[in-house]
C-alpha cells in the first residue's frame, strides 16, 4: 500500500465534493450492506458507486477529470515514505509496477507521467460511457512477471503476495509504507512481521485510551503502580524493542534533529546524576520511567502514524475522548457542591488527584483539537465538540495556574506567529525580558506582599487575582517554601544535585519554620493528594535534583522547541500551519505551567508532552522533505 484510503472515494470527492459523496453513500447504504457479504465485495462496491456517480458522464470528460485528479490529489494521498521508496527504486534503475484495485483510469495519467507500469482493472465501455464493471488483474500481473528472472523483485503489500507470484519477488514487505519512521526494505518473509506491527497499533490505542482512567495503587508500603497504564506501557516498550531490533529504521535526520538530541541529553543527565544520587534506587527507578516514557511516546508511537500532518491528530483524539468522559464525571461530582471554587480540587479523583493536573492535561489536548477544527475534514465537528468540552473543563477546574498559562500561551503564540522572529531575535528578546524581570523583582515582591486573600465567597475574578497573593494564601506560601528549599538544595550540591526523584525526601530538612504553612509536611511517605512531593516547578525540580546540568538539559528541550517552531512559522507550507499552531500553543502552556507545577513524571502528562514534541519534529522533517521534493 502506497497511499491512504480508497482512490475511488477520493476521486468521487474530487469531482462531486464531500457533501455529494456522503449523500450518495447514505442513499446506497442498503445496497452496500448487502454487498458486504458478497464473495466479490470490492468489485461490486466499486461498480455500484461508479454507476451512481458516473453513469451519465462521457468517457472524455472522465479522462479529463482523472488527469486533474492525478495532478492535484494523488501527490497528497501518497505516503511520504512511499514517495521516498519509489524515488529510491527509480534512482537504482528499477522498473516500478503499480497494482491497484481501483479502475485504471484513475491512476493512468500519474503512472504515465512517473514512468510506472500500471496493472489495474479496466472498466467496460458502452456507448461512450464507463459501466463500472471491472476485469480482474491476476492474469495481467502473472504475464508481466514472466518477462523477468525469478527472485529479483521487491514487493510492498498490505497482505501476503499470491503464491503464483512469490517466486518472482526476493524481498516481500507486507506492511504499507505509511510510517514516518518507516522500516525500509525489510529483509524478511516472516508472517509475524505484520502481526507484530498490528499488535503495536492495538497496544498504542489501548494505552492512550485507558491512560486517563489509570489509577495508582500502593503495595508493600510505599511502592506504587498505575493500572492499567504501566503494564501496557512495559509491554508496548518490549514489543517495540523487538520490532526495531528486527527491522532497524534507515538512518535519517530524525536522529540528528535538535528535539531528539535535547531529549537524549535530558535523559543522559538523569542517568549520570543517578550515579551520584543520595538515594540511588529511587533515582534509577525515576530515570527508568522517564526513559520508558520517552521511548514509547516519542520514538515508538511515531512508527504507527502516517507522516502527513493530519494523521497526527489521531493519538490526541484517542486520549481526548476518554478524558472528556472523566470531565463529565468531574462535573457531576462538582455539581453536588453547586460548583464551589474551593471544591474543584477534589472533583476528578481518583483519576486525577487535583485540578491542576487535569487542567494541565486539558491544555495539552486543546491545541491539537483546535488544529483539527481548522483542517478541512469530515471530522471537524468531532474536534469542535472535544475542544468545547476541554474549554469548559478548563474553566470549571478553577486552576489559577492553568488560567494564567492559557493567557500567557495565547499571547506568546500570537506574538510568535505575527512577528515571525528569527531564533537570534527571539533569544535577544528573552535576554532583555530576563534582565528586566531581574531588576524589577524586588519592587514586584514588595507590591505582591500587600495582597490579601479574598473572602470565602470570592468570584472568579477574585480567584484569579489571588494567584498574586503571597501574604496569606496557603497554596502560594507553600510554593515559596518549596522554591526556597530547592534553592538551598542547589547551593549544597550545585553540580550533581541530590538525584532524580529525590526532592520529595531531600527537601524536608531544608524547610524553615518561618516559611512553613499548615499544608507543609515533615515526613516522607505517601501523603494526602495536594500535600506531598515535588518542588512545584519543573525548572527548580531539575535544578535541585540534577544540579546546573539538569536545568541546562531542561532548558535545552525548550530551546529546541523554540528553534524548531520559529523555523516552521516562516515556512510557506499551509498544510502544516494548523497543527503547528495547536502544538505550539499546547507546549507553551506546559512550559509556562511548569514555572509553578511539576507534572512531567506523571505518565498522563508525559505521554502528551513527548507526543507533542514528536509531532513538532515530524512537522519539521515533513516541510524539509516537501521543500527538497
Amino acid at each position: 500500500m502506497l497511499s491512504s484510503g480508497s482512490h475511488l472515494l477520493a476521486f468521487i470527492r474530487h469531482t462531486h465534493g464531500t457533501l455529494a459523496l456522503l449523500q450518495g453513500l447514505v442513499m446506497l447504504l442498503p445496497v452496500l450492506l448487502r454487498l458486504a457479504f458478497s464473495a466479490r465485495s470490492r468489485p461490486a462496491f466499486q461498480a455500484v458507486l461508479w454507476r451512481h456517480f458516473y453513469a451519465h458522464t462521457p468517457v472524455h470528460t472522465l479522462q479529463q477529470q482523472a488527469a486533474d485528479f492525478c495532478r492535484t490529489s494523488i501527490p497528497q494521498l501518497l505516503y511520504t515514505a512511499a514517495h521516498q521508496q519509489l524515488a529510491h527504486h527509480q534512482s537504482a534503475g528499477h522498473q516500478i509496477l503499480i497494482r491497484s484495485h481501483a479502475p485504471g483510469i484513475l491512476l493512468a495519467s500519474w503512472c504515465q507521467q512517473q514512468g510506472f507500469v500500471l496493472i489495474a482493472p479496466s472498466a467496460t465501455i458502452r456507448q461512450n460511457h464507463y459501466t463500472g464493471e471491472l476485469q480482474p488483474t491476476v492474469s495481467k500481473l502473472s504475464a508481466h512477471f514472466q518477462q523477468y528472472p525469478p527472485q529479483q523483485g521487491f514487493a510492498y503489500l498490505a497482505s501476503h503476495i499470491p503464491e503464483s507470484l512469490a517466486q518472482h519477488c526476493r524481498h516481500q514487505h507486507h506492511l504499507p509504507l505509511k510510517s514516518a519512521l518507516r522500516p525500509v526494505l525489510f529483509r524478511t518473509r516472516a508472517f509475524w512481521s505484520p502481526l507484530l506491527y498490528r499488535a503495536l497499533q492495538l497496544l498504542a490505542f489501548l494505552l492512550l485510551s485507558t491512560l486517563p482512567f489509570s489509577i495508582s495503587l500502593y503495595f508493600f508500603g510505599a511502592h506504587q503502580i498505575n493500572l492499567p497504564a504501566e503494564p501496557l506501557l512495559l509491554l508496548l516498550a518490549a514489543l517495540s524493542i523487538v520490532w526495531f531490533f528486527l527491522h532497524p529504521p534507515a538512518p535519517s535526520h530524525y536522529l540528528r534533529h535538535p528535539i531528539t538530541l535535547s531529549g537524549l541529553f535530558f535523559l543522559t543527565v538523569l542517568l549520570l546524576t543517578s550515579f551520584s544520587s543520595t538515594l540511588p534506587l529511587v533515582s534509577f527507578k525515576y530515570t527508568f520511567i522517564a526513559l520508558l516514557h520517552w521511548w514509547v511516546f516519542f520514538c515508538t508511537l511515531p512508527l504507527l502514524f502516517h507522516d502527513r500532518p493530519q494523521s497526527w491528530l489521531r493519538p490526541f483524539t484517542w486520549y481526548s475522548i476518554p478524558f472528556c468522559l472523566i470531565l463529565c464525571y468531574a462535573w457531576y461530582q462538582h455539581a453536588q457542591y453547586n460548583f464551589r471554587i474551593d471544591v474543584s480540587v477534589l472533583t476528578a479523583r481518583p483519576f486525577y488527584f487535583d485540578h491542576a493536573l487535569y487542567s494541565c492535561t486539558a491544555l495539552l489536548l486543546l491545541g491539537p483539537q483546535l488544529a483539527g477544527i481548522a483542517q478541512r475534514s469530515s471530522s471537524r465537528f468531532g474536534h469542535l465538540l472535544l475542544a468545547v468540552m476541554l474549554i469548559i473543563g478548563l474553566y470549571f477546574s478553577f486552576s489559577r495556574a492553568a488560567w494564567l498559562s492559557t493567557i500567557a500561551a495565547l499571547i506568546g503564540t500570537g506574538l510568535l506567529f505575527l512577528l515571525k522572529p528569527r531564533f537570534w531575535q527571539f533569544m535577544l528578546m528573552v535576554v532583555v525580558g530576563s534582565l528586566t524581570l531581574y531588576f524589577t523583582t524586588p519592587i514586584l515582591i514588595q507590591q505582591l506582599s500587600k495582597n490579601q486573600s479574598p473572602s470565602k465567597t470570592e468570584s472568579q475574578a477574585d480567584h484569579l487575582q489571588s494567584a498574586l497573593n503571597i501574604t496569606s494564601d496557603p497554596s502560594n506560601l507553600e510554593r515559596i517554601n518549596r522554591y526556597s528549599c530547592a534553592w538551598r538544595m542547589f547551593q549544597d550540591r550545585p553540580l550533581q544535585g541530590f538525584g532524580p526523584g529525590t526532592y520529595q525526601f531531600a527537601y524536608l530538612p531544608y524547610q524553615r519554620a518561618a516559611d512553613m504553612t499548615h499544608i507543609s509536611v515533615t515526613g516522607p511517605g505517601p501523603h494526602r493528594a495536594g500535600k506531598g512531593g515535588g518542588a512545584h516547578s519543573e525548572y527548580l525540580q531539575a535544578l535541585s535534583e540534577s544540579g546546573a546540568l539538569g536545568l541546562s538539559a531542561w532548558l535545552a528541550i525548550i530551546f529546541a522547541f523554540f528553534s524548531t517552531t520559529l523555523r516552521l512559522i516562516r515556512c510557506r507550507i499551509r498544510s502544516i500551519q494548523p497543527l503547528l499552531l495547536g502544538v505550539t500553543f499546547s507546549l507553551l502552556t506546559f512550559f509556562v505551567h511548569g514555572l509553578v507545577n511539576n507534572f512531567l513524571h506523571h505518565d498522563k502528562i508525559a505521554a502528551l508532552f513527548w507526543l507533542l514534541l514528536a509531532a513538532l519534529m515530524h512537522l519539521d522533517v515533513h516541510q524539509k522533505s516537501a521543500q527538497t521534493a
